[in-house]
């Protein structure tokens, strides 16, 4: 049951793409669920550890990948929180842009109505 979970070596390669604007939210939500996969073989591996009577060697062998999995769910969890925050940052940057044509043309209106007459 384990072996069926095992881990891929890619799951904890670093991606250093750069993203768009667009592509955060798919980003974001592919990065969930690589972080609710690898829970769920965490789960199974403590399971099996805590329960399945099994060698020394075939112990040391689950505990390392359980420990590489979860040094990986923490990888992911800060690439998520560092693509939320640059998310943020691009709502941030629309936002003030708006606010700035807002103002520019709140004064230009008013200085229009008095110099009318």
């Amino acid at each position: 049951m384990v072996d069926a979970t095992a881990t891929d070596d890619d799951t904890f390669k670093k991606e250093e793409t750069k993203t768009k604007i667009g592509d955060v939210f798919q980003e974001v939500t592919k990065r969930k669920e690589m972080v609710e996969n690898m829970y769920y073989k965490i789960n199974v591996l403590e399971r099996t550890l805590a329960w399945k009577e099994m060698e020394e060697e075939e112990r040391d062998k689950y505990e390392h990948e359980l420990i590489e999995l979860k040094t990986g769910v923490t990888k992911l969890e800060e690439q998520i929180k560092s693509l939320n925050a640059e998310n943020i940052t691009n709502y941030q940057i629309g936002t003030l842009v708006c606010f700035l044509i807002l103002c520019v043309y709140a004064i230009l209106r008013i200085y229009e109505i008095e110099h009318e007459d």
